[in-house]
């Protein structure tokens, strides 16, 4: 076998891992692993994104909220625009009105969402059924996310900074009795000092092989489609989604993309589309817009991991002071990754990143070791 040595490995290809890379590579040696053929192979490349302030939890708004001045660094370097303007649109029934209210308290304590009668929301989403729909939330900021242009942003900053990057590595072995990692994948064997493991659905198993606990990660799976729709002019629509999150459409050209929102428990694995769920999906979409589609164009499904509170963990493992976690994104590891990623570079080599006070509160939210408490 080969054999490298380096200062930090990062386990995974995906985008939490290659923007923590492309943060750190510029302080010291940083190599990263990817079990698959290709980068951001699972949930990375199937992602459906979009930056919104207003999508996740207050944790996560945060997260992406800060991620917002990272995006324009990154526009700027790349004199290319990552984001384009889509809005987000949450829609209620009668008997979701308390859910919206709820919704919309919740999101006016940091943004400006505007609240619409069933006419206002039919003026921006016409094909929205008068018998379904009661009011509706407007936040007219969320944008679309081009998710490749923003991860091969991080991977080329790694490359030209001559950090090394190992496809079809899939780690089987990590021991640590010596002081330092060596790890074992398919085919190298690599010496480091310290390990980020960012891979996403399967965390908690390279977890156990490095002697840490598991934290819990739950893999659920979730389905989209895409379809095309004659009846309408869409290309200009926001995203439409349920405000309890039962389905959502996203407008693209040419065609739209839909979900059932589902979130079926899983395992780390590559998962498919399931027939029942596209049409579960399509039937919700259906019933809430006046569609005449009458087939689906493609189908795919993503694993979207999240941890037992449903907030990320970042941070280094308790026990193994040289192990740190970058896990539990969820759906939105992609409106978060500039932010998480300079976050997280920060913590593993102080300096590179100047955090302000405030930011403590968060790390503290983000810390992996809440759940390891009891």
């Amino acid at each position: 076998m080969n054999k490298i040595v380096t200062d930090i490995l990062v386990i995974g290809g995906g985008i939490a891992g290659a923007s923590v890379a492309a943060s750190l590579i510029t302080r010291t040696d940083v190599c990263l692993v990817e079990a698959e053929e290709n980068l951001g192979y699972h949930s990375t490349g199937r992602s459906v994104a979009v930056y919104a302030e207003s999508y996740g939890s207050r944790i996560i708004r945060q997260l992406t909220k800060k991620s917002s001045p990272l995006f324009k660094k990154a526009e700027k370097d790349l004199t290319q625009n990552i984001l384009s303007s889509r809005g987000f649109l949450f829609i209620a029934r009668e008997d979701q009105s308390a859910e919206l209210e709820k919704l919309n308290i919740e999101l006016n304590e940091s943004l400006k969402v505007s609240k619409l009668g069933k006419k206002e929301a039919q003026e921006i989403v016409p094909a929205l059924r008068s018998e379904y729909l009661s009011q509706a939330l407007y936040h007219s900021e969320a944008q679309d996310i081009d998710v490749s242009l923003l991860h091969n942003y991080y991977i080329q900053r790694l490359k030209e900074a001559n950090g090394t990057i190992h496809m079809s590595q899939r780690v089987k072995k990590i021991d640590n009795s010596s002081g330092q990692y060596i790890v074992e994948c398919d085919s190298l064997i690599i010496y480091c000092n310290k390990i980020i493991n960012a891979a996403g659905a399967w965390a908690d198993q390279v977890a156990e092989l490095a002697g840490c606990k598991k934290i819990g990660l739950r893999p659920l799976r979730r389905t989209a489609f895409s379809f095309d729709e004659k009846k309408w002019q869409y290309s200009n629509w926001p995203v439409v989604i349920d405000c309890e999150e039962n389905f959502y459409i996203k407008p693209e050209t040419g065609s739209i993309i839909g979900s059932p929102a589902d979130e079926i428990n899983d395992v780390p694995r590559d998962v498919y589309p399931e027939e029942y769920d596209i049409a579960l999906g399509m039937d919700r979409i259906k019933n809430a817009l006046d569609f005449e589609a009458k087939s689906i164009g493609s189908s795919w499904a993503g694993l979207r991991t999240f941890t037992p509170d449903r907030d990320p963990a970042v941070g280094f493992d308790y026990q193994h002071k040289d192990f740190f976690w970058l896990a539990g994104q969820g759906g939105y590891g992609i409106q978060t990754a500039p932010y998480m990623g300079v976050l997280a570079a920060d913590m593993i080599c102080p300096g590179t990143y100047s955090p302000k006070s405030e930011e403590n509160e968060l790390k503290k939210s983000l810390d992996p070791n809440r759940f390891f408490k009891n």
